[in-house]
């Protein structure tokens, strides 16, 4: 999106963070991280530390409602804001979760697009489909219509919208003018705003997610961050320059905006003209608006998942595939699948998997403690191409491999291939359905 990035770049002197990192595989442990400062998945033990509990364990995520979360939202709405949200079916609900039994928001955009996208729903879609309308349109348009109808009052509009770039990396590109027209129009507004424009993780599915500069993409989601204009060239902007050139997680975004709710709260956002010195730390993060943020800053202290972690790693170079090594990884990440399926109880939904040996790749990690850990990557038929970590575990003659990536990383799209068992959110990436089920 050039002109977007142009426009914010310069008219807005917007900061991009470029080691920003994904918390987790897919949208709702990145969720829990930015909307609540929350960790929501274990972080299994690795090179890097210990395990990590979660803050509960995912099946409680999923079955409370999330009205008494500390949530940056109910803060800005109890000030008196004018608030805006729509549903975040995808991060918050998905699968098959309760998510957020009230409003969290005074605009609230569940009752439409819940309509839209259920089964009665179908002449809505179309209608859309007929005016080749996209998703995006309705979120952005629900946020134009909120900016101008609270013109000269404070307001907070959050949209999180998952169909324009998921499963494509050209998906952005035709929106570009679309976004820019937008800012452009309210251009006057914002410059009273701060004004944030991410991801919560990169591409994760399609031929690119199969390379080197994929993989990192996909951990390394945008983060680009205006102030209002009255900061732009104050001391603030200096921190949050030399802060983006740290690593930062959803857990600093999150403590971010509960600063500026705390600082609107004590009626005292100037004091943002001079930055302060010491840590406002709030969940697992730190805010970026300040000289100090948690120390030291790694993949450990900021709870990012091994696998995930876009801190520099080298590896030698790839086993042969048809050595036995390879070979007993293959079938043991595959039992460790079938074990996972079987405890779910829905074995007799998923077709039987097998490995395609010859395209089974595991590279070494380059480690000081000479710990022997694979980078495995194997594709099975007939759900395709997964990709985790793997340690090898020798005793004498013995050699033993332990599963180090729980929820290995499907980097195919997968569709409804996995539809019979929706609400198993770790098994509908391994689960190909079988035909009696379609």
């Amino acid at each position: 999106m050039p002109k977007t990035l142009e426009l914010m770049k310069t008219t807005y002197k917007a900061v991009v963070f470029e080691h920003y990192n994904k918390n987790g595989l897919n949208s709702r442990p990145n969720a829990w991280a930015l909307l609540f400062g929350k960790q929501a998945y274990k972080l299994a033990k690795n090179p890097y530390s210990d395990e990590i509990v979660p803050d509960f364990e995912p099946e409680v995520a999923c079955e409370k409602a999330v009205e008494d979360e500390d949530y940056w939202m109910y803060k800005f709405r109890d000030l008196g804001y004018h608030t805006l949200q729509d549903w975040l079916g995808a991060s918050i609900n998905w699968p098959n979760c309760r998510g957020f039994v009230r409003p969290p928001a005074k605009h609230f955009m569940k009752p439409f697009q819940k309509r839209s996208e259920e089964s009665a729903g179908s002449d809505i879609r179309d209608m859309f489909a007929a005016l080749c309308r996209e998703t995006y349109e309705d979120t952005t348009l629900y946020l134009d219509q909120f900016m101008s109808a609270y013109m000269n009052e404070s307001q907070l509009g959050f949209i999180w919208n998952n169909d324009l770039a998921h499963s494509d990396v050209n998906g952005l590109f035709h929106s570009d003018e679309h976004f820019y027209q937008m800012l452009r129009k309210h251009e006057r507004r914002l410059e009273k705003a701060f004004v944030i424009v991410m991801g919560d993780h990169g591409l994760r599915f399609g031929g690119i997610r199969n390379t080197e500069i994929g993989e990192m993409e996909d951990n390394n989601p945008f983060l680009m961050v205006s102030v209002p204009a009255k900061y732009r060239d104050s001391g603030l902007l200096n921190v949050i320059k030399e802060n983006a050139k740290k690593l930062i997680t959803h857990y600093d975004t999150y403590a971010t905006l509960m600063e500026i709710a705390e600082l609107v709260k004590q009626n005292n956002l100037d004091g943002l003209l001079n930055p302060k010195t010491e840590v406002f730390r709030k969940g697992h993060g730190s805010s970026y608006l300040r000289h100090s943020m948690i120390e030291p800053r790694n993949c450990k202290t900021l709870r990012i998942p091994f696998e995930f972690c876009s801190c520099h790693k080298e590896f030698e170079v790839p086993l042969d595939p048809d050595s036995d090594l390879v070979r007993q990884m293959s079938d043991n990440v595959l039992a460790h699948f079938n074990f996972m399926i079987d405890a779910g109880n829905v074995t007799s939904l998923c077709s039987e998997m097998s490995v395609q040996y010859q395209k089974s790749k595991a590279e070494r990690l380059i480690l000081d403690d000479g710990r022997e850990m694979y980078r495995f990557t194997m594709t099975l038929n007939p759900s395709d191409v997964f990709t985790g970590y793997v340690e090898v575990l020798r005793e004498g003659d013995k050699v033993k491999i332990a599963v180090v990536t729980e929820r290995f990383e499907r980097v195919n799209e997968y569709g409804e291939q996995g539809d019979c068992v929706e609400n198993f959110e770790d098994l509908r990436p391994l689960c190909y359905c079988n035909q009696s089920w379609f």
